[in-house]
């Protein structure tokens, strides 16, 4: 499947998970500066219930959520669609950042973070699946 890529590119969906609405916010504003259609989302029930619609081109989640394990999600994901993700979180220690990519994260983001950074590395990791 090809998938659209960069700045400007008007057919590019990133989904954006975070409980916390602050962070949330941050994230999605960096990603809509950059012309990236960006849908939000504080808990996994709802991103359940948009994945049932659509497929994203690209998740942003918070690694642990108040209703659920976002390793766990990941892992169901990557086994029935081909979405990219990136992990965002405060849990940034070595055995964290490994789960996080076992599970099947293509990067994994420590909080704090620059929002500026976060938006360039979702765009590589779009880049890559382009192809």
């Amino acid at each position: 499947m090809k998938r659209a890529g960069g700045p400007g590119d008007e057919g590019v969906t990133i989904f954006v998970l975070d409980a916390n609405r602050a962070a949330r916010a941050e994230i999605a504003g960096c990603l809509r500066r950059r012309n990236h259609r960006v849908e939000e989302f504080g808990t996994i029930a709802g991103l359940e219930q948009a994945l049932e619609r659509r497929e994203p081109d690209l998740l942003i989640l918070e690694a642990r959520l108040p209703d659920g394990d976002g390793f766990q999600l990941v892992e169901g994901l990557k086994k029935r669609a081909c979405v990219p993700v990136v992990f965002v979180s405060c849990r940034s220690s070595c055995p964290e950042r490994i789960r996080g990519l076992a599970a099947g994260a293509d990067d994994y983001v420590g909080k704090p973070f620059s929002a500026r950074e976060l938006a360039l590395r979702a765009e590589a990791i779009l880049k890559r699946y382009r192809r």
